[in-house]
């Protein structure tokens, strides 16, 4: 499998779980909230999903 550089479209995936993890190294474990980890949990799915699909993408 080789790299390709992405661009367009296919970079705000991969921008987006690098702010996801960047934002989560700066999570208070102890002082976080159920509300704050039901956000969190579904901006994974988001990202996960916008990375799979780009992935998929790139298969064909």
């Amino acid at each position: 499998m080789s790299a390709r550089p992405l661009t367009g479209a296919n970079a705000y995936p991969v921008e987006a779980g690098r702010r996801l993890l960047a934002d989560m190294e700066r999570i208070d474990w102890l002082t976080v909230t159920e509300a704050d980890l039901a956000f969190l949990v579904g901006r994974t799915k988001v990202v996960v999903a916008s990375l799979i699909a780009t992935v998929e993408g790139a298969e064909r």
